[in-house]
């Protein structure tokens, strides 16, 4: 079963159940429909594609705060009202988050490395990753551009 088609069945259960209101599943329907994550455009895949791309642009290595300014700086067009959320306990707006998250799980991956506190740099296999992402997301700072398979 296509992941798609198990998001819409669990919605229906939600539904039939009452276990989610009309209003919340109206708004994941949107994003599913609008092809985004149910929290805004930016999800998991995007933020790890974002920080490699971004790192690279960067010349391989950035404070992770430079890093940030600079996927902000070049998608920030695209976040949603839902991505720059602010989240109460981690104050922070969700899109950073997710970005956080995707340099933790790219640095267990092996394809970052924190050579200091607060910077990230690419491995070798990290390059490899960043300049295939990179042809991915080349142009999309303009905002009629998207990647294809990433609406």
């Amino acid at each position: 079963m296509s992941p798609l088609r198990e998001i819409i069945q669990d919605l229906a259960t939600m539904s039939r159940r009452g276990t989610i209101a009309d209003e919340e599943l109206s708004r994941v329907l949107d994003c599913v429909i609008e092809g985004r994550g149910a929290y805004g455009w930016l999800d998991s895949k995007r933020a790890r594609d974002l920080d490699l791309v971004a790192l690279l642009e960067l010349g391989g290595s950035a404070r992770r705060s430079q890093a940030l300014d600079h996927i902000e700086h070049r998608w920030g067009h695209r976040f949603t009202e839902n991505d720059r959320e602010m989240l109460p306990i981690a104050h922070e707006p969700r899109w950073r988050k997710a970005c956080n998250w995707a340099f933790y799980n790219l640095s267990k991956e092996g394809l970052i490395k924190r050579p200091l506190r607060g910077v990230q740099s690419l491995t070798d296999a990290g390059k490899r990753e960043a300049e295939t992402r990179r042809d991915t997301w080349r142009g999309t700072s303009d905002q009629r551009a998207c990647p294809a398979g990433h609406l």
